[in-house]
């Protein structure tokens, strides 16, 4: 595990997690959805503030979101019968994507809820530390639920915060996109300015 890239493996957790749902009601016409059969997360709410601009960036979209691809930095896509993935990375950084993976059928708050909870519940086995489940507000997104935490890469890494979300778009898109820096530097590093410059787009 110490020897895969950590936003790698979070971004198999959350399709794993996402992939174990099945698509859920997307009929829902509540500006507001909440979820009905799991509970509500019990961290401290947070808020994603987007973020519009990134010095040299370019505008990447596909799949039906866009995000900001920093100077330097690439994409790389890949697709199952159940999900895509999209990886904004820099190449000579490969421990520590943005990863997006996006469901590929319709769900629901919760869909979302019962992904965010399977992924803390797997991450905790995969040896993330200090975890916290949040009710989330993101901008732009019907939904939201977010999971922070700490992990160490072991001899041939750092040790990162990340941070998951798995967010719900007004058509009943389910993303989860996952950031990650070293401990400490997460708030203000560039791949948490990536993570919140993703948007719904079409």
């Amino acid at each position: 595990m110490q020897r895969r890239a950590w936003g790698v493996v979070l971004a198999m957790i959350v399709s794993a997690g996402i992939a174990g749902c099945g698509g859920g009601d997307s009929s829902s016409s509540a500006a507001e959805p909440s979820p009905s059969v799991w509970a509500r997360p019990t961290g401290s709410p947070m808020t994603i503030e987007p973020v519009t601009t990134v010095d040299g960036a370019e505008l990447f979209e596909s799949d039906g979101l866009s995000v900001l691809v920093p100077d330097g930095w690439e994409t790389r896509r890949s697709e199952q019968p159940e999900f895509v993935q999209i990886m904004v990375l820099r190449a000579d950084d490969e421990r520590n994507p943005v990863v997006l993976t996006i469901l590929a059928q319709p769900g629901s708050a919760d869909v979302v809820e019962t992904t965010a909870s399977v992924a803390s519940a797997e991450l905790a086995i995969s040896g993330a530390t200090d975890l916290e489940q949040h009710p989330a507000t993101w901008s732009g997104w019907r939904y939201a639920s977010g999971i922070t935490g700490v992990f160490d890469q072991g001899r041939d890494g750092v040790v990162t915060d990340f941070v998951q979300v798995v967010a719900l778009s007004g058509d009943g898109k389910v993303v989860g996109v996952t950031a990650q820096a070293p401990r400490g530097q997460l708030d203000d590093a560039l791949s948490y300015q990536v993570l919140r410059s993703v948007r719904p787009v079409g």
